[in-house]
């Protein structure tokens, strides 16, 4: 069924255009879709809040200044309504009722850690060339109902959701798994040890080595470096700057930038591994650049940098 299905009559008495996009609910370990596919369900018109982010304007008042001086733009949590509309025809009554079931599975918030999650639930949004992006979102209101004509008719809902993190995920960007060929130190820049060490003609490993960010939206990296190293140096032009001590051969080291940051070693929180004065910045999209710069590797040292293509809108 296609999504966003303008409706100015109930289906079966006019057509249903075709759309190229689509919008599904999910929960968000992906156990439980639903798909606006059968004659139960259906979008009505009206859905919104998918598409750019509200934003926040912070600004000064000066005396003697004519207006006020822009100080930052913000983007806030945005708030979403997907009005939804269920068949309450009796000879399909029994779809009807699982569905709602399955409706209150994706709303239910105590299954899950939601705090972590920052939500208990995805709008699942698929383009018509079969991308798909995901929001995070909480449940707030609307499936209490509007059942009116229970003989033939038609059950109302308007859901309202919020994402306080306002941006669509799509596919995850990532560099290679970049390994050394030799015990010499980890891309080491004396050139006896070969440099630059290069994975191909277009990929160099160490100082400025190249990071395809996707999206539209800046990306937190998550930084994974597989022992043995001494030091690890991890610096990028958009203001990255941060030393990981001493990793064991075997140990996997994480610095999750993303929101929340968190650092782990082999899955436990690991803050003792990080320079005093750590600097966090999220990678621009399109091609840009980051350093991890290790001391006391080996031919078992490897390092990888990716993160989630974050977008401003669903298609």
């Amino acid at each position: 069924m296609p999504i966003l299905l303008t409706l100015d009559t109930a289906p079966g008495e006019g057509g249903q255009p075709d759309q190229p996009c689509r919008l599904d609910f999910a929960s968000v370990d992906g156990a439980e879709l639903i798909e606006f596919d059968s004659e139960v369900w259906i979008n009505r018109r009206g859905t919104t809040g998918l598409d750019l982010t509200p934003r926040e304007i912070v600004s000064d008042r000066i005396v003697g200044l004519p207006g006020s001086r822009l100080v930052q733009v913000n983007d806030l949590p945005r708030d979403i309504v997907t009005p939804i509309m269920v068949r309450l025809d009796p000879g399909l009554c029994r779809d009807m009722r699982a569905q709602l079931a399955r409706l209150r599975t994706v709303l239910d918030y105590r299954r899950v850690d939601y705090a972590a999650l920052e939500g208990h639930a995805d709008l699942v949004a698929t383009s018509c060339d079969g991308a798909i992006r995901r929001l995070r979102v909480s449940y707030v209101d609307g499936a209490e109902g509007n059942y009116g004509d229970r003989g033939d008719g038609w059950a109302i809902f308007a859901l309202r959701w919020v994402a306080h993190n306002p941006y669509w995920r799509g596919d995850e960007w990532t560099t290679p798994l970049v390994g050394v060929a030799s015990g010499e130190p980890f891309l080491s820049t004396n050139p006896a040890d070969g440099w630059p060490r290069k994975l191909s003609a277009s990929v160099a490993i160490g100082e400025g080595m190249p990071v395809p960010v996707r999206g539209d939206v800046p990306s937190e990296p998550v930084i994974d470096i597989i022992g043995p190293a001494t030091s690890t140096h991890i610096t990028s032009p958009s203001g990255i700057d941060v030393t990981v001590g001493a990793i064991a051969g075997g140990e996997t080291f994480r610095l999750d930038t993303r929101r929340g940051v968190r650092p782990t070693l082999d899955g436990v929180e690991s803050w003792d591994l990080l320079s005093s004065a750590p600097r966090f910045a999220a990678l621009p999209p399109g091609d840009t650049t980051i350093s991890v710069v290790a001391t006391g590797a080996t031919s078992a040292t490897r390092a990888r940098v990716w993160g989630n293509t974050l977008w401003e809108s669903p298609w």
